[in-house]
């Protein structure tokens, strides 16, 4: 059981539920319908897929074996990450309104992996790591906000913005705890990240500033479009992740890490589905 726990953990089974968890509070949060499966299907595999490709070209940058070794050792990783780029690509051919908003996700994954793709000519830009938390954090907004609102026409701009804006500080208060967990290995491997580039004391009051711009993008929603319930889970949720900076200061466990801290994304997307089923009932 405990086997095949790590690997859903670690083959980014899990991370991949939470994406369609947070596609489907987008659609929630901007009262859009919440059937779009061949959506919730495509971001799952996508989420698998790039994943994957990222630890496969991480094990092969930290490794000193050739590819083919690291390959082989990695086959599990391979074989998921081809299966689920021919489900992508099908997927994508069922939607044809992804098309930019795809290749804006693929353009921000491709930056985000320079510092570990085995290309020299690429290796002055892991000076630019710094970017590296923004970036996936941005990535994520993407493909849980935009790809969700592309769908649908007639949607106000100003709803979709304040939900990006929401969901790019919440993302990126999780992408900050898991910054500052790998300081020292991204400091020995001559890696960047705001957590490499600024000290301790700095990093929490910017980790505090940006959960505060989170909470008034919560209330901007509450006061322009959505409900008192939506609002108090958004921010409940920043007070746990709040908690868990706090915890992290003490805890290196993978289990905490790829379970706790990135369940907080499925754990929100269920508290909003508990919350519409409800008022729906109602």
């Amino acid at each position: 059981m405990l086997r095949l726990v790590h690997f859903i953990l670690s083959h980014s089974i899990f991370i991949a539920f939470c994406a369609v968890g947070l596609c489907y509070q987008t659609n929630v949060l901007l009262q859009l319908p919440t059937n779009t499966y061949n959506l919730y299907l495509f971001i799952f595999f996508a989420s698998i897929a790039s994943y994957n490709f990222y630890w496969l070209i991480s094990k092969y940058y930290f490794s000193e074996r050739g590819i083919k070794n690291v390959v082989s050792q990695n086959i599990s990783y391979v074989i998921l990450f081809g299966i689920s780029l021919f489900v992508v690509l099908y997927f994508f051919t069922l939607l044809p309104k992804l098309i930019l908003v795809t290749a804006v996700s693929v353009l921000l994954m491709l930056l985000y992996a320079i510092p570990v793709l085995p290309v020299k000519q690429f290796t002055f830009l892991q000076q630019f790591g710094i970017i590296k938390t923004f970036l996936l954090s941005l990535t994520w907004s993407v493909i849980t906000v935009l790809m969700p609102a592309q769908l649908h026409n007639n949607i106000e701009v100003l709803h979709v913005t304040l939900v990006f804006f929401y969901r790019l500080s919440f993302m990126l208060l999780l992408c900050i705890i898991f910054d500052k967990r790998d300081v020292v290995v991204d400091k020995l491997h001559g890696l960047h990240s705001l957590a490499t580039d600024i000290n301790v004391k700095q990093l929490r009051i910017f980790f505090y500033v940006v959960a505060a711009i989170c909470a008034i993008s919560c209330i901007l929603q509450f006061i322009i479009f959505i409900d008192f319930w939506q609002l108090l889970i958004m921010l409940c949720s920043i007070s746990s992740v709040l908690f868990l900076y706090n915890k992290s200061d003490n805890n290196s466990s993978y289990f905490f890490y790829y379970f706790i801290v990135d369940g907080q994304m499925l754990l929100l997307s269920v508290a909003s589905f508990l919350v519409s089923l409800l008022r729906s009932i109602g």
